[in-house]
């Protein structure tokens, strides 16, 4: 099929789609397609459904073509490499409980190529492989047994803004711009003070505090007595840290004796 702008090519036998440029000599982009090891072990899966072993659930099954230098950035909030080729991503919303695990609590189902492509699911992804077991495939998996995918040929910008056209925008509220620092733990409130006199002196803002946090029983408490020992008086500080101008917000996640989990 040939349109004013590229040529869409598509196989049968094993089922592949290829775009290419006008001329049909550039290949644009290709998905699914014989498996490209010469053995056959399918390291990835085309187009297709699979079902899990354990509970016999439908996941739908796609590849696209993944150039030897392609990179490929999104899928949310992640504390590890930024480019996710050779990583196996699940995009499940959890608490991360650190910045050390591709556990993530702010998911999103677009992931960009730097062959300046995007793809994105209208649904909860399974798992999106990018490259994890082919060096020469981005393997996405949704966990459904129809594959809802979006391609978008834009900038990044651009690509958001279609995106949200499509799926919808939240109502817009005229807010304060607020500037926010925070990290996991301040070990005491000379540090917060130092950070903040660092900040002022560079004309940056922080807008959030939050005390030390430990792991019990799979959950995040606030240890007993930590803000006396770390903040032992208060009013002093919150006071300094008034004068500079910075508004403090006191975060922690509390667990009563009874295992129940309030904030």
């Amino acid at each position: 099929m040939t349109t004013a702008k590229v040529q869409v090519w598509v196989y049968l036998d094993p089922y592949r789609l290829e775009i290419r440029s006008r001329d049909g000599k550039r290949r644009i982009c290709g998905a699914s397609g014989p498996e490209k090891n010469f053995f056959y072990w399918y390291d990835s899966y085309g187009t297709g459904i699979a079902r899990t072993v354990k509970d016999n659930d439908a996941v739908a099954t796609e590849n696209f073509d993944l150039a030897a230098d392609e990179c490929i950035y999104g899928l949310g909030e992640k504390f590890i490499q930024l480019n996710k080729v050779g990583q196996t991503i699940e995009l499940n919303m959890i608490d991360a409980g650190g910045v050390t695990t591709p556990r993530s609590y702010k998911e999103y189902s677009l992931c960009v190529s730097a062959m300046a492509t995007a793809c994105t699911s209208t649904f909860e992804h399974r798992d999106c492989l990018g490259g994890s077991m082919s060096a020469c495939d981005v393997q996405w998996a949704p966990g459904d047994d129809f594959p809802g995918l979006l391609r978008l040929r834009r900038d990044i910008k651009q690509r958001a803004v279609a995106l949200h056209d499509l799926t919808g925008k939240a109502p817009c509220a005229r807010v304060d711009v607020w500037l926010l620092q925070s990290k996991i733990s301040y070990k005491s409130a000379d540090e917060v003070l130092d950070v903040a006199r660092k900040l002022r002196e560079n004309r940056r803002a922080m807008r959030r505090l939050q005390p030390g946090y430990e792991r019990i029983r799979a959950r995040l408490v606030v240890r007993p007595g930590i803000l006396q020992t770390r903040f032992p008086y208060p009013e002093k500080f919150l006071s300094e840290m008034a004068q500079m101008g910075f508004k403090v917000g006191m975060c922690s996640c509390l667990t009563s004796p009874e295992g129940n989990q309030g904030v």
